[in-house]
């Protein structure tokens, strides 16, 4: 007789470590799967490639919830949910700079008029005028309600953009929602007041006062989606990069449509988008070829990869060793 391997003498896992709200990380998969940690990173990054091209598509009517949250970047979950600093600004206000008066802001304004200054414009809080980290990005949810009780919402798609602007808001509702036979449910910012005049009505609940509205006027779907994607990143992720955000906020929506249905329809559905999506663009991905499109709307972008190409050290040996 031959003896039992390691492998066989091992107790058996539990079933149901993957039935997370927040999903797993791919350490978690590695160790489930038994495989090697850039096999499993490459399953996950694929997997949330399907729920990218093949679940987040179509059209929304009923009505509709939307609401934006602060994403991605180091230190981005330090000032969610407050204002970046500066005063409010009013319909028909200018965004106030908040460096105008300073040394500092006076001379770049100087270098700029000049043409001598460097590096991009920077994206501002259209609503109190300040400057956002170059990492930080919006996740718009848009979520439609299932009008039964106690069932939330049927189905959710997302929009990743730089700043919630008017022009960003109509681009995201363009594209995923059927605007004239749809109800519009949104919080007080200001980027939702024009295009909610082409919806067959626009409820607005205004935070600063209350939870819910005298008539029942609320968005507690895409509050409740959007505290989801912050645990998952705060949890779980620690760091999602920019250019990969849209597909990590893809399979946060795809969890939370399927949280209700049994494990062996949901895996189903997946391998189903797995198969009619395509080539994947993460081919390769262990090897330094790695996507160099952002996924942003209304316009995507070019992005370079944050971190040294494969087989390139970050510093010298006379510096010390690298970081792991």
């Amino acid at each position: 007789f031959m003896a039992p391997s390691s492998h066989q003498l091992e107790p058996p896992r539990k079933a149901g470590r993957f039935n997370h709200v927040g999903g797993s990380i791919a350490l978690v998969l590695k160790r489930e799967l038994n495989v090697a940690y850039a096999t499993a990173l490459v399953l996950s990054k694929k997997l949330m490639e399907a729920c990218e091209k093949g679940y987040n598509v179509g059209f929304l009517s009923g009505d509709i919830e939307v609401d934006a949250v602060h994403a991605s970047g180091r230190r981005a979950n330090e000032k969610r949910n407050r204002p970046q600093g500066g005063k409010k600004v009013e319909d028909g206000d200018e965004a106030p700079d908040p460096t105008a008066l300073t040394s500092t802001g006076k001379n770049k304004k100087r270098l700029k008029a000049k043409g001598k200054g460097k590096g991009k414009p920077a994206v501002r809080d259209p609503e109190y005028g300040s400057k956002y980290p170059d990492s930080r990005r919006l996740v718009i949810p848009v979520r439609a309600r299932s009008g039964a009780y106690c069932r939330g919402a049927r189905k959710t798609l997302v929009a990743v953009a730089l700043s919630e602007t008017p022009k960003v808001v109509e681009s995201v509702l363009t594209r995923f929602v059927a605007i004239p036979e749809s109800i519009l449910n949104t919080d007080g910012s200001n980027a939702y007041s024009a295009i909610g005049g082409r919806f067959k009505g626009h409820e607005v609940v205004d935070h600063n006062k209350e939870f819910s509205g005298p008539r029942g006027q609320n968005n507690n779907q895409a509050e409740s989606w959007n505290w989801a994607m912050k645990r998952a990143e705060r949890g779980m992720h620690t760091h999602l990069e920019p250019k990969y955000l849209l597909s990590y906020a893809c399979a946060a929506a795809f969890r939370a449509d399927h949280c209700k249905r049994p494990n062996g329809e949901t895996l189903r559905s997946l391998l189903g988008l797995c198969m009619r999506v395509g080539l994947s663009k993460f081919i390769g991905y262990t090897h330094g070829r790695h996507p160099e499109r952002e996924e942003l709307t209304p316009f995507p972008r070019y992005s370079e990869f944050h971190y040294p190409d494969k087989g390139v050290r970050s510093q010298s040996n006379a510096n010390g060793p690298r970081p792991r």
